[in-house]
């Protein structure tokens, strides 16, 4: 697609355009003069050529040489191939007659300038009005030189006769070139002037296909540009809907809170202060509405309970007398929980604190269930890649690579040792990282590792490899196994409020709850919770 740098050329490309035609004019007349000095120096010459020759019975006008195959359509901006075309029919124009030259050399600018102003109509007018001058042009030029090799290929006529014929010819067509070339009495100038318009005819029927496939790819790019932008804004405005419609309903909740009795009494500062806390404040605006038009459900004030209970801090409920009368149940309904099971204040005082602990624990046993997930399948594939590279050496070369593992050599001459290595490197480290659990320790890293080298040592073919790779998949799935049991007891002493008092009672019931997912040892047997009443949940035999 064109740049704007490119399109925006084709508002000044008339004017430019016609100064190029009017240098080539200026050119041209200057050959005439020169050709009619040249006129007056040959002119006994002339006289004396057409004493001795009476016809031109040997010669043989040129033939027309054939067109080229039509080329390959290459990406070229449209500025560049409209330069290249405009130069063309300057070169058309000092050969041929003006006027349709001119023309279509106006039209293709205006074509320029639709396709800048993505005006399809326009664009499309333009590109008729080129391609009829141009067609024309191209015909008047055929026709006019077939009418002069007729004349040529006349073996009866003079050369008398023919230059006197191709004047006359020349005249009626208004050429000025080649009767300038026949008033000489040059019949070699008119030869050159046919060659040269046939190769230039040819030349311009290759360009129009050009130039004409040219600017419709160029059209096509720049409209198809446009939809790809329309599309972008579309996108964004549907991306940044639902946040425009939140802050225009913030924006009127904080602008009906400022109509408010309440607000206008504020003192001045106080009113600053909530502007401020704008966004914040929205939202305790809305739920100052909701609890004035008929406070919190028992439902919610449960779970506001649960947790004031759990983290120590109320949900926002607002401001005013309702939202005050919705505190205080709500704290009188965490207080009655907790008296229900017989907690002491220090205990619910200590619940947040432990709740807290509990969510950071979560959040560490799920990252390092995820750090085994991953070393887990870096050691199954890294065993793979050592099965396929052991099965390329002996047990002998396996042997002292696997010594030389161990004392950390990576480095050897052969691309197959070198690849072996790398992967047993692996398969101990990620081995190791799992064995000695998510603490870290380094007596426990260090025994893994020993561990892991005395597998890989004693491991001498591809067979010794599977059962190294079964016995550290083993090994690893019951790290993972436990690291699921542990995180599905976080869970359950976050859902249960009182799970870390040692009591198992929810809010306003005394039932033990689960939840989806989670791990039960029952009578020997695991089970996992797959739905149901989740104070007798369904279960199904977990591995």
């Amino acid at each position: 697609m064109a740049t704007n740098d490119s399109l925006s050329m084709g508002g000044n490309m008339d004017s430019t355009m016609m100064g190029i035609a009017r240098n080539q004019m200026q050119g041209m007349n200057q050959a005439v003069q020169q050709t009619q000095k040249r006129q007056a120096e040959i002119q006994p010459k002339m006289e004396k050529m057409r004493q001795e020759v009476e016809h031109m019975g040997d010669y043989k006008p040129p033939q027309a040489p054939q067109l080229p195959p039509k080329p390959q359509l290459h990406e070229t901006s449209p500025a560049q191939a409209f330069g290249s075309f405009a130069s063309l029919f300057g070169i058309v124009a000092s050969l041929f007659t003006r006027a349709p030259m001119m023309n279509a050399l106006n039209a293709s600018a205006s074509a320029m300038n639709a396709i800048h102003k993505n005006d399809s109509d326009a664009y499309h007018r333009a590109m008729d009005t080129w391609k009829t001058e141009t067609d024309y042009a191209l015909k008047r030029s055929q026709y006019d030189m077939e009418r002069y090799q007729a004349i040529m290929s006349n073996k009866r006529a003079s050369v008398n006769d023919q230059l006197a014929l191709i004047q006359a010819e020349a005249a009626q067509a208004r050429d000025p070139i080649m009767l300038e070339q026949a008033r000489a009495g040059s019949m070699q100038g008119v030869f050159d002037v046919l060659k040269l318009r046939e190769e230039t005819t040819n030349r311009l029927s290759i360009a129009k296909m050009k130039f004409a496939e040219q600017m419709e790819l160029s059209r096509k790019n720049h409209e198809y540009g446009l939809q790809i932008e329309n599309m972008k804004i579309k996108a964004m405005e549907q991306k940044n809907a639902p946040a425009l419609a939140q802050l225009s309903q913030k924006e009127k909740l904080w602008t009906d809170y400022t109509q408010s009795d309440e607000f206008k009494n504020l003192p001045p500062m106080e009113k600053m202060s909530r502007y401020n806390n704008f966004w914040d404040h929205a939202f305790g605006v809305q739920a100052m509405k909701q609890s004035e038009a008929g406070g919190l459900s028992n439902d919610a004030k449960n779970i506001a309970a649960y947790q004031y209970l759990t983290t120590g801090h109320l949900p926002p409920l607002g401001i005013g007398d309702a939202a005050r009368v919705d505190k205080k149940e709500v704290m009188n309904r965490a207080a009655e929980v907790a008296s229900q099971v017989g907690m002491s204040p220090a205990e619910i005082a200590a619940l947040p604190g432990e709740y807290k602990s509990n969510v950071g624990s979560l959040v560490q046993q799920v990252r390092w269930r995820d750090s085994v997930a991953r070393s887990s399948m870096a050691v199954e594939n890294n065993i793979q890649i050592m099965r396929e590279y052991a099965a390329k050496l002996d047990q002998g070369q396996i042997k002292a690579l696997n010594r030389a593992v161990l004392q950390g050599q990576l480095e050897f001459n052969d691309p197959n040792a070198n690849a072996y290595a790398a992967a047993a490197t692996t398969v101990m480290n990620e081995y190791a990282r799992v064995m000695s659990g998510p603490t870290s320790n380094a007596q426990l890293a260090e025994g893994a590792t020993d561990r892991a080298q005395h597998m890989l040592d004693q491991s001498l073919n591809p067979e010794a490899l599977d059962e190294v790779g079964k016995v550290m998949g083993r090994e690893m799935g019951g790290q993972l196994r436990a690291t699921d049991q542990v995180i599905a007891d976080i869970k359950t002493s976050l859902h249960d409020v009182t799970q870390t008092t040692g009591r198992t009672t929810g809010v306003g019931t005394a039932k033990a709850t689960y939840h989806v997912g989670q791990i039960i040892e029952k009578g020997g047997k695991r089970y996992r919770v797959v739905g149901g009443d989740m104070s007798d949940p369904d279960v199904e035999e977990a591995p």
